[in-house]
Parts: structure tokens; C-alpha cells; sequence
């Protein structure tokens, strides 16, 4: 999964290694004050994308993200690694700053 979330959209595709490359399909733009949390998003997008989501996710935050963990500035959400593996039932998770 290949997310990019700012302060007033959520951003979903999902990427998928094709000849060397990465090639994003079924992208969503949803509003982020839409929805109480990340995970209700993503389960939000998870219903539209058809099924299940793939196991795991990068996911490109408009704040700063420190030991995993990344509060927004600019929306009530707060997203952290650990709680996304759990609360998902992800295999792997990266949270980074969308500039990094």
C-alpha cells in the first residue's frame, strides 16, 4: 500500500512491483476530517479497493514523525507504527515526513 496523507486528503494506491518499477493502482483521494482516525480511512478504502489490502504499507505524513510515530499539526490524527500493525493486522509499516 502507498499512502500520502496531508491536513485535508488521504491519498491511497496500491503499489505493486511491475518490471523493476511501481506501478500505483486503484488510487482514492479521500477527506481526511471524513473520518475520526487513519484506520477508519483505510478501512474506509479497503471496502472500495474491492477486499483485503496488502499486508503492507508506506505511509507519506504532512508532519514531523519521530520513533515511528507522527501527530499531525494540521489534523486531529496521530499515526503511529505500532498501532497500525496491531489495529490493521499489517505485517510491516513505514511512517515518513512527505518531504523525506
Amino acid at each position: 500500500m502507498a499512502v500520502d496523507i496531508g491536513g485535508t486528503n488521504a491519498r491511497f494506491a496500491l503499489a505493486t512491483h511491475d518490471d523493476g518499477g511501481v506501478r500505483l493502482d486503484k488510487f482514492c483521494k479521500l477527506e481526511t476530517d471524513g473520518f475520526a482516525s487513519f484506520a477508519d480511512a483505510w478501512t474506509q478504502y479497503e471496502g472500495m479497493a474491492g477486499g483485503a489490502l496488502p499486508p503492507r504499507a508506506a505511509i507519506a505524513v504532512a508532519a514531523p514523525v519521530r520513533d515511528g510515530c507522527a501527530p499531525m499539526t494540521n489534523h486531529h490524527w496521530t499515526l503511529d507504527e505500532g498501532e497500525l500493525r496491531r489495529d490493521l493486522a499489517l505485517d510491516d509499516v513505514m511512517i515518513v515526513n512527505d518531504l523525506a
